[in-house]
C-alpha cells in the first residue's frame, strides 16, 4: 500500500483476478492494514481504460501561477523551549486569538513547511504541491516521491527524510474566515502543534505573514 501519512486520505482501487483472502501492508509496516476476501469465478486481466479527470474550479494548476511575496509565507513545525511536550508552528504554541497569516480571498496562496518529523495538514482548502526548496533529496524514499508528486493535491504530506522544506500553492475561493493548520498527529496538535490562518474577503484583508489579533 502507498506511503500514506498519518491521518492522510487516499481513494484506492483494488482489482484481482483469482479469488482468495489477500492482507494489505501498509508501507514499512509488516502488520495488515486491511484484508480484502475475493469470491467467485477466476477472470483474466484486462487493462483499464483511459480517461482524462475533469478538476473542479477550486483544483485548477497553480505550477506556473505567480505569486505576491505577501502571500508566501513559512509554516514550519518545531519543539518549544524545553518542554519535550509542547509543540509549535512558527515558534507559537497555539493562540485562539491570533492568526499566524492573513489571506485575501481569491489570491494564490504558497505556503512552505517541513513535515519530516510531523505530517502537515491544512483545513477547508486542498493544497497543490510545488516542489522542494532543495533539488536533491537523497534520504526520502522512492516510494514516498511516487506518492507526492509535483502538481498532486493533497490536505495532509509528510515525508520522512526531508531536507529543507516543501513548497505548496492554494487558492481560497469561498469560505472566509478560520483556515487551521496542525500536525495531523492528535497528541502533537492537543500540545501545541496547531495554528489558524484568517481568509478575508475582497477588499477586506490582504495576504500578510505576519500574526494578527483578531476579536
Amino acid at each position: 500500500l502507498a506511503p500514506i501519512p498519518t491521518a492522510g486520505r487516499a481513494d484506492l482501487m483494488v482489482r484481482c483476478t483469482t479469488p482468495g483472502t489477500y492482507s494489505v501492508t501498509t508501507f514499512h509496516d509488516d502488520d495488515a492494514t486491511l484484508t480484502l476476501k475475493i469470491s467467485g469465478a477466476a477472470l483474466p486481466s484486462v487493462p483499464l481504460p483511459t480517461w482524462t479527470f475533469a478538476y473542479p474550479p477550486y483544483l485548477d494548476n497553480l505550477l506556473t501561477t505567480t505569486v505576491e511575496p505577501a502571500c508566501t509565507c513559512q509554516s514550519l513545525f518545531s519543539k518549544c523551549g524545553e518542554d519535550p511536550y509542547l509543540g509549535c508552528v512558527n515558534n507559537r504554541t497555539f493562540h485562539d486569538k491570533k492568526s499566524i497569516h492573513s489571506i485575501e480571498l481569491g489570491k494564490v496562496v504558497e505556503r512552505s513547511s517541513n513535515p519530516t518529523e510531523h505530517s502537515y495538514h491544512q483545513h477547508v482548502y486542498p493544497f497543490q504541491f510545488q516542489k522542494y526548496s532543495q533539488v536533491e533529496q537523497p534520504n526520502i524514499a522512492t516510494e514516498v516521491k511516487e506518492y507526492f508528486k509535483f502538481g498532486d493535491w493533497h490536505d495532509v504530506i509528510q515525508m520522512v527524510g526531508l531536507e529543507g522544506t516543501v513548497e505548496m500553492r492554494f487558492r481560497p475561493r469561498e469560505h472566509l474566515g478560520v483556515l487551521m493548520v496542525h500536525c495531523h498527529r492528535l497528541t502533537h496538535e492537543d500540545r501545541g502543534m496547531m495554528a489558524w490562518e484568517n481568509v478575508y474577503d475582497e477588499g477586506e484583508g490582504m495576504c500578510d505573514c505576519d500574526v494578527r489579533e483578531v476579536e
